[in-house]
């Protein structure tokens, strides 16, 4: 009965699908007559689309019923081949044979009864109708399982869903705790990672200071490369101008302890010739120390010169007797110095081009000594030259550094005719300060 039921409802349900298509290419407007036949698109079996003609190149009015039928029909043939079979209670195993005929009768056998036994089932019990190929141990039903269910279903009765949910929610629950762990494990190697990265930057930066060339590093590095050429590369102009002497000095004074050092003798008459300065200008008196009387070269001696020079002299003479008798310079006095050597340098450059290069490179240096001195005069310190103050004393290397170290004075340039004695104490000055050197070594 209920695979009866079961069919009825299914061909009922296709029987308006049928009718729902068939009204629906009902009710659109015919085409004109030789327009191109439209084509319907329906699903097949595998669901596939597919693509059917109508079963008229032309519609007239005389075959729109016939159209509209087979259309419908081949909709619902298409939808029922998609059904498999035992949905519809079909049963692939015919039910047994009954023979119904008449009685054979043979002369020779005898008459043979109506047979009621199944001729396609040869373990049935009995001659009943079965949709089972088993006979009476099958029900009608339309699961091929029977009524013992599924072979996946539970056979202990257990409510498996309820179980795969529990389940769901504990590995849910560990997945949770496990990425707060893993998210709390990330941010320490987070915070590790910002303090090594900060230690890092600091270490960087301490090594950094070590090599970065500040100004003392650099002062330090240019005296070390100064002092080396002092020692071992000075020329004659760097010692006639006095920076190897001085840097000679310097490092001695640096280094303490005079008395440590080699003795070296000074000749008295050496140190008449040495100048010296406070480093508080690039003047230079040395010109006027020993007397007024300049030895001007031969090329300001000419008569283009003659005037201006002669008065300059008497103008320096009148400047250095004041100092000596510890009175201060007359400003009218140092003014006219000053335009009297002004003078003299504009007539040197005019006649340039007479003059062979050494005379004038000769003369022009004379002049810039002419220069520094005017410009010593009128130091307010100028009158330490003349009093016996600013000049070089000591008998040994050892007291004439520590007189220049208590009155804070360096060498100044050598004047014309005092190379020699710039020379002399430049080769007492080094012995005595590589000795120094090597008693500190040891």
């Amino acid at each position: 009965m209920s695979v009866s039921l079961g069919r009825i409802a299914v061909l009922a349900l296709f029987g308006l699908v049928g009718l729902s298509v068939g009204e629906s290419f009902a009710q659109r407007p015919l085409p004109p007559l030789g327009a191109q036949t439209p084509r319907v698109r329906v699903y097949g079996p595998a669901f596939q689309p597919q693509v059917l003609p109508f079963y008229a190149t032309q519609f007239t009015p005389q075959s729109v019923a016939v159209s509209r039928a087979a259309v419908n029909l081949a909709v619902l043939g298409q939808g029922l081949s998609a059904i498999p079979p035992y949905a519809m209670g079909y049963n692939p195993y015919p039910s047994p044979v009954l023979n119904t005929g008449p009685v054979l009768t043979s002369p020779t056998s005898p008459a043979y009864s109506l047979a009621t036994a199944p001729l396609g089932n040869p373990y049935a019990t009995s001659s009943s109708l079965s949709t089972s190929p088993y006979g009476g141990y099958a029900s009608m039903s339309t699961t091929p399982y029977g009524s013992y269910g599924a072979p996946y279903s539970n056979p202990y009765g257990y409510d498996s869903q309820g179980l795969q949910g529990l389940a769901s929610v504990t590995a849910a629950t560990g997945q949770y705790y496990k990425d707060i762990q893993t998210a709390r494990l990330l941010r320490e190697q987070s915070r590790q990672s910002a303090i090594d990265t900060a230690r890092k930057r600091l270490e960087f930066e301490m090594w950094y200071e070590t090599i970065r060339p500040t100004t003392p590093k650099l002062l330090a590095r240019d005296a070390a490369t100064n002092l080396d050429d002092a020692r071992n590369f000075a020329t004659a102009t760097k010692i006639w101008s006095g920076d190897a002497l001085n840097h000679l000095l310097r490092n001695a004074i640096k280094t303490g302890k005079l008395n440590r050092g080699p003795k070296v003798s000074l000749d008295e008459d050496t140190l008449k010739h040495i100048n010296l300065t406070d480093r508080s200008s690039r003047s230079n008196v040395g010109l006027l120390k020993n007397g007024t009387e300049l030895s001007w070269p031969l090329v300001l001696q000419e008569p283009p010169f003659d005037g201006s020079r002669t008065k300059l002299d008497l103008k320096l003479k009148d400047a250095v007797a004041h100092l000596k008798a510890k009175q201060p310079v007359p400003t009218a006095t140092l003014r006219d110095a000053d335009a009297l050597y002004k003078d003299l340098t504009t007539k040197l450059n005019d006649s340039a081009d007479d003059l062979t290069p050494s005379q004038y490179i000769a003369a022009r240096r004379y002049l810039n000594q002419v220069g520094q001195a005017i410009r010593a005069l009128k130091d307010p310190k100028a009158a330490n030259y003349f009093n016996n103050r600013w000049v070089a004393k000591g008998s040994t290397v050892a007291e004439l550094v520590d007189h220049l170290r208590q009155e804070g004075l360096e060498f100044a340039p050598a004047t014309p005719g005092d190379e020699a004695s710039y020379t002399a104490l430049y080769n007492a000055l080094r012995a005595y300060e590589g000795g120094m050197q090597t008693a500190q070594n040891k």
